[in-house]
């Protein structure tokens, strides 16, 4: 048995700034550092794990201090690796590099361990280093403890810094080094980089299956050599795409592929016994999900004309020809992204996950076995149910059709049962206020784009009764309320309103009001304010607390009101209402007399 055999990510960890993938940007700043001699005296490097930080540091410190094989040498951004630093540094036990794990020191007392230290020239190499890993977990007290000797150090020290939450890392911190983004690796860059070691490893691994653990990897460089080194173990000699599959708990892009076809065909039935098949096979359903939502993405991409997929994976996807596929909307796709995405969670967190995923499944289904929002509007539309001036723009003008996939499962209704069956919703019918007969408003008919089509009728107010019936029914609830409260009316006609503003009117309610009006009557109104103060006029507010204190003064008149005041001290008028189908002008009061408290009266 091999005894020194060392893991993938160790034995392939670059050694020179050359070697570090996907990160093309941070060696060549490094590389024109150190050409051109503008070295900063601290570093900081954030990415996510496996992309390359604690490799970049000590390829910095190596480049710092390699003295070349003939111990002459100078400093160089591709080490040798042979000279004493080098090979002293690669081992971890060079006396001048200091590699401190902060998740394991944060304390202020270690930060003084390393300000003492400073001062101290190195004992053979040419800069003292400090790598601190995971710096983020440092305390307050340490960080602020290190921020004077991190702005001006002696000119023999250099800080590296290497962690993965970046907002953790105090401002005053980041102001005095000079930061580095380490990006994701391309999933192409890293499936190519991963068949390169597998071939060094005398291993065939194919592109498929190198595709399929650059994904797994999720752009972690460490991570995809953990799994390529897994995956070198299952196979024999050759890594197919299969082993993968089986041993990441995943399924084959087209079983993933029928699965989602089954849903949106309206085939429930095949689409749970396939989801049950895949379980039974050693899938996991977590991941099932998460591959429907790659479909998913992938297919909207597609829809939306985008040429190239961003997966190489899904990139069959781009010459497929099945009518399910292209007959199903972006917004839909984007409506059962969001499904998947949601019941990822339930299906992670549940005690059952094969049942939730199922459960998911029949929600997808049922969703899809129900007409679009658009195609509900638009029949609306199109029967003259309602105004286009409800619809949203997006809606009005297209043409219902029936939905694309057979519905076995879940019958979704036919066009002709929406048209006989359907109920007007209340959302667009108008309110049930009883307007006489002689102040309805008009309505205006306008051109449908169709011929055969009957004209679509739109609300033209008349008068400023009917234009808070429009507000209403928009639900405009802000210029309802100032229209009531603020506006003292002088002149409305059709296309012209003149009206006097309160105090308390906003400045721009002109403004909205217009724009309201051309909206919905498609027509321009002109919105004139008058601030005449010498015939001030009321507001509705005004004129129906008017109209309220005539009514109660004619009731305080009435001697019957005026025994029961003074039967029951202290009570008092809450409301009135007059009598209906009466010619006599006595008040009944609405609801109750508020009536005092005295028990020797109100006990007989």
């Amino acid at each position: 048995m091999n005894q020194s055999y060392r893991v993938l990510a160790r034995k392939y960890r670059p050694t020179v700034l050359k070697d570090v993938i996907g990160q093309e940007t941070l060696v060549r700043i490094l590389t024109n550092a150190f050409a051109s001699g503008r070295i900063a005296h601290a570093f900081m490097l954030t990415g996510v794990r496996g992309v390359g930080k604690t490799t970049t540091a000590r390829i910095i410190a190596r480049s710092l201090n390699c003295i070349g094989p003939n111990g002459s040498g100078e400093m160089t951004v591709e080490p040798c690796g042979v000279c004493t630093h080098c090979s002293m540094i690669d081992q971890d036990r060079h006396v001048d590099v200091l590699e401190i794990d902060a998740a394991s020191r944060t304390g202020v007392s270690d930060m003084r361990e390393i300000i003492d230290s400073v001062k101290y020239m190195p004992v053979s190499a040419r800069y003292k280093v400090y790598i601190i890993d995971e710096v983020h977990m440092l305390s307050t007290s340490a960080f602020n403890a290190l921020l004077k000797t991190l702005e001006e150090p002696p000119p023999h020290v250099k800080f590296i810094f290497a962690t993965t939450e970046i907002r953790k890392v105090p401002i005053t911190v980041l102001s005095r080094c000079q930061r580095f983004d380490l990006r994701r690796v391309d999933v192409e860059l890293l499936s190519q980089h991963l068949i390169d070691i597998a071939k060094r490893e005398q291993v065939t691994l194919e592109l498929p299956a190198a595709l399929m653990l650059a994904e797994a990897a999720d752009g972690s460089v460490r991570d995809g050599l953990s799994l390529l080194d897994q995956a070198i173990i299952m196979a024999d000699g050759t890594v197919h795409a299969s082993i993968i599959s089986d041993m990441l708990g995943q399924t084959q892009n087209q079983d993933i592929l029928t699965l989602f076809k089954h849903l949106i065909q309206g085939k429930m039935h095949d689409a749970l016994d396939g989801l049950e098949q895949l379980y039974q096979n050693g899938a996991d359903p977590a991941m099932i999900i998460q591959d429907l939502l790659r479909l998913t993405q992938q297919l909207t991409l597609r829809q939306i004309g985008v040429k190239a997929p961003v997966s190489q994976i899904w990139s069959f996807l781009s010459n497929l020809n099945d009518e399910s596929l292209n007959q199903i909307s972006a917004d839909r796709l984007n409506i059962i992204w969001q499904m998947f995405l949601k019941g990822l969670g339930e299906v992670q967190t549940a005690f059952a996950p094969l049942q939730t995923a199922q459960m998911l499944f029949i929600r997808v289904g049922c969703y899809l076995a129900l007409p679009s929002p658009g195609e509900i509007s638009s029949l609306l539309v199109n029967q003259g149910k309602v105004p286009p001036s409800l619809m949203p723009q997006h809606f009005v003008g297209k043409e219902i059709t029936a939905p694309t996939h057979s519905t076995k499962a879940f019958s979704a209704p036919l066009k002709s049962d929406v048209q006989q069956t359907t109920p007007e919703p209340q959302a667009f019918s108008r309110p049930k206020t009883v307007v006489p007969q002689e102040q309805k408003p008009d309505f205006v008919s306008k051109p449908s784009s169709s011929a055969d089509q009957k004209p679509l009728q739109v609300f033209m107010p008349k008068s400023l009764e009917d234009l808070l019936l429009l507000l209403d029914e928009h639900r405009q609830v802000g210029l309802h309320a100032h229209l009531i409260q603020n506006v003292r009316l002088i002149r409305f006609a059709p296309g012209v309103i003149e009206y006097q503003p309160t105090s308390a009117a906003p400045t721009n309610l002109s403004l909205r009001l217009s724009q309201f009006l051309q909206e919905t009557t498609g027509k321009s109104w002109e919105i004139i304010i008058n601030n005449d103060q010498t015939q001030p006029g009321l507001t509705i507010a005004e004129q129906r607390q008017q109209q309220r204190q005539q009514q109660r003064d004619m009731a305080v008149k009435n001697t019957v009101v005026q025994q029961v005041l003074k039967h029951f001290p202290g009570s008092k008028i809450e409301n009135i209402r007059p009598k209906e189908k009466d010619n006599n002008s006595l008040p009944v009061i609405n609801d109750k007399i508020d009536m005092g408290t005295n028990p020797e009266e109100t006990s007989e």
